[in-house]
């Protein structure tokens, strides 16, 4: 049977994912403090939780709100949070070396 389906966890697997951009991006948005972000997000586990499902992104929203003491609209945190084109950072050389052992015979199918 081909392979109909293949999943890749992109951050910091393909692309490096620039946490410290995620949460200046979310700063621009919001207008709350990065150090009062990065530790909602991380200190306080809320990034943990929004990735894992525990929270929705309405209770996130809420709790960014309500602790960080700012308005926003969810699709502005939503943004901020997957801007792709500010937060992947390409490495050319991490994916050449990526694709050269994909395309390596182990991974071949045909």
């Amino acid at each position: 049977m081909p392979i109909q389906t293949c999943i890749f966890d992109m951050g910091n697997v393909l692309v490096f994912f620039s946490h410290e951009r995620m949460i200046q991006n979310i700063a621009g948005v919001s207008r709350a403090d990065e150090a009062g972000i990065r530790d909602f997000l991380f200190r306080d586990g809320f990034q943990d939780a929004i990735e894992t499902g525990r929270l929705s992104e309405n209770e996130f929203h809420q709790q960014f709100e309500q602790q960080l003491g700012v308005s926003v609209s969810l699709e502005d945190i939503r943004e901020g949070m997957v801007a792709l084109l500010s937060v992947y950072v390409l490495d050319p050389q991490f994916q050449s070396q990526t694709k050269n052992r994909l395309k390596a015979k182990t991974f071949m199918t045909s």
